[in-house]
């Protein structure tokens, strides 16, 4: 596997934007997060988040809870709380508690989804989608695999 090398100025600033965009649309939705930790409870919600290499390592440089590998909960989340909200991937960022909105923030994530990738290939990085809470519980020399 590839590492995923540190990202420049630039880079963080790029994938900074995409998130804003995708957060400028999911409130325009109406979409709100209610703030009670329960979408990020992915074990009793059965929902696996995934996020490319490029969203692990922007979030990986915010610090997080112990990484023990064989965790199943999220990091950042924190006596139910994510402590990563500027850094969370787009999935966190596109999926709520409220099913009225499965449909169009699906939509917007596929494609901010396509912009990341797009931003990976412009900057000759390694791409990889895996499970969020593996790939950044990992050895940080291990978190994103090669390009296939």
């Amino acid at each position: 596997m590839e590492p995923m090398p540190s990202l420049s100025a630039d880079l963080r600033r790029a994938v900074a934007a995409i998130y804003r965009d995708a957060d400028a649309e999911v409130s325009a939705l109406g979409a709100a997060c209610w703030a009670r930790g329960d979408c990020c409870d992915f074990t009793r919600a059965d929902h696996r988040l995934y996020a490319s290499g490029l969203e692990t390592a922007y979030a990986r440089e915010t610090p997080a809870g112990p990484r023990n590998p064989e965790e199943s909960l999220c990091p950042y989340w924190i006596d139910r709380r994510c402590t990563a909200r500027e850094r969370r991937p787009l999935g966190c960022r596109t999926y709520f508690c409220d099913p009225r909105y499965r449909a169009p923030l699906e939509a917007i994530h596929e494609n901010h989804l396509r912009r990341l990738r797009e931003l990976s290939d412009i900057h000759a990085l390694p791409w990889s989608y895996a499970g969020f809470v593996a790939a950044v519980r990992a050895p940080a020399e291990t978190a994103a695999p090669a390009r296939p």
